[in-house]
């Protein structure tokens, strides 16, 4: 059947799709329509979305002048995964519009809000692990319980109508997938991410070793990100913005399972580093550069063989030096204090 609908485009085997039973809830409806029809109504949905992130980070970013606000926008619009995403009907969209919902929940103090859409981002659980280890830290523990409320709600409604052993049948999958390395729609070499990078160096035939490595840096990942939030950083600011930014490109390069169009999560953690960087007048044009670059490395990349060295694709190092900006800045955040509520006021200059 998939093969059909698809055009025989996976040979010897199947795409397995593997999210959770939750997102039956979403596309229930679509269920009773045509393939095609359905298709065209979730792709005027996904526009819906854009529009929304557009209006989110416009109003987010509202400081900016006018010439930065457009090019965010232009940026974004000519980001590779976003035109990926929409075309596959994929569902990286919903997770960046959740991530930038949680900050401006965060931001503004209501962790029950936060809470409720880091719960929306169960569809790929991978996705909120370090995210959601934010809500370990006891200030945050209104967003934990509200998180932990909601998805028990979904699970509930979703039991009701799929029955337990969707869920059982769930975590089957997700344990047998960890080992699939070019079956089934698995090929951890083409993801941007921690474990992509791994499969490139060793090779696909020491996935053992790799998924050992990749868990050990995922859960390394989530306590560092803990440790991160332990001070005192009040909403507004400018270090609040740093250590979310950089938490959330880490979420992705430390992900056990992203595919590239995953990687439009890097959206907003970009931009808000260059806020980051406009707030405290720090210089910012090279980054700029680098960002407003980023969409062609990205589409080029994505339809040419190219590796750096012969293992490293061209976007996973373009966030190993993202991160590595920004771990430049945590630094001198630390030395400099993190727990004064002043915000410097810099005088607008052009990128």
């Amino acid at each position: 059947l998939q093969n059909g609908i698809l055009g025989g485009i996976i040979k010897d085997s199947v795409y397995l799709l593997q999210y959770p039973p939750i997102l039956g809830l979403i596309f229930h409806p679509l269920s009773f329509l045509p393939f095609n029809i359905a298709y065209y109504i979730w792709t005027l949905i996904q526009l819906g979305l854009i529009i929304w992130l557009i209006i989110l980070l416009n109003r987010q970013f509202s400081r900016w002048t006018k010439k930065e606000r457009i090019l965010l926008s232009i940026t974004i619009l000519a980001f590779w995964p976003l035109s990926i995403t929409i075309l596959l009907g994929q569902f990286s969209l919903i997770l960046l519009i959740c991530i930038v919902h949680i900050y401006i929940a965060l931001n503004n103090s209501k962790k029950v809000n936060a809470g409720v859409w880091l719960a929306l981002m169960i569809i790929k659980p991978q996705a909120v692990l370090i995210l959601g280890s934010i809500t370990l830290n006891k200030r945050y523990i209104r967003a934990a319980i509200s998180a932990g409320f909601t998805f028990l709600v979904m699970v509930f409604i979703s039991t009701i109508m799929y029955g337990y052993l969707s869920w059982y049948k769930y975590g089957l999958m997700l344990i047998s997938s960890g080992n699939q390395y070019r079956d089934f729609g698995f090929v951890p070499g083409i993801e941007y991410t921690l474990r992509g990078l791994l499969t490139g160096i060793i090779g696909n035939s020491q996935s053992q070793l790799i998924n050992s490595m990749s868990i050990i840096f995922l859960f390394v990942g989530i306590i560092f990100t803990w440790l991160l939030w332990l001070p005192d950083i009040p909403p507004g600011n400018p270090s609040f913005e740093l250590r979310f930014s950089f938490i959330t490109v880490l979420s992705v390069f430390l992900s056990l399972h992203l595919y590239p169009h995953d990687s439009l999560i890097l959206v907003f953690p970009a931009v808000l580093f260059y806020d980051y960087l406009r707030q405290m007048n720090y210089p910012r044009r090279l980054y700029s550069i680098l960002i407003l670059c980023s969409p062609f490395i990205f589409f080029i990349s994505a339809y040419s063989n190219f590796y750096i060295f012969g293992v490293i694709r061209p976007q996973v190092l373009l966030i190993l030096l993202i991160l590595v900006w920004m771990i430049r800045y945590l630094i001198l955040d630390y030395r400099n204090g993190n727990s004064s509520n002043s915000i410097r006021t810099v005088s607008v200059d052009s990128v």
